[in-house]
């Protein structure tokens, strides 16, 4: 009979003085504040926030169907690819093949295979100015 109610009788006693200790913890309503130290101002930090007003533009691209392939975000200056997460194959949602999570992909590195584009540009203008207009078409007499 001991052996049942030594866990009874504790568990009473941890329930009593539990909110005790609680209250012994808390600092009393009326005390004053510490005393505060005046902090320096720092250096603006080297960050760039946007503000509210910044121009978002969000274009999305479809198929034929109108199903959405692609969708392109610009915010500023960034500009990140929204993908859809489609389920391949037999995998169903909440698989252990599937992955409900698609993340975001950005262009990190665009390279410029033949040159910059101000120079095709420049020489697309030139070959443009130097070929000939093409000849008038015969007329149709009968």
């Amino acid at each position: 009979m001991n052996n049942r109610i030594f866990p009874v009788v504790m568990a009473v006693i941890a329930a009593c003085v539990t909110p005790m200790l609680a209250n012994a913890q808390q600092a009393p309503a009326d005390a004053p504040p510490s005393m505060l130290e005046r902090l320096e101002e720092g250096e603006v930090p080297p960050i760039t926030i946007y503000s509210p007003n910044e121009r978002e533009e969000f274009t999305e691209y479809r198929l034929p169907g109108g199903k959405v392939i692609r969708t392109r975000v610009r915010i500023g200056n960034d500009v990140y690819y929204l993908y859809p997460n489609d389920q391949y194959g037999s995998a169903l949602p909440g698989d252990v093949e599937s992955n409900p999570n698609r993340s975001a992909q950005w262009n990190v590195l665009e390279f410029e295979m033949g040159g910059s584009r101000e120079a095709r540009r420049e020489a697309a203008a030139r070959a443009a100015a130097s070929t000939p207009p093409p000849p008038p078409l015969p007329s149709a007499s009968r």
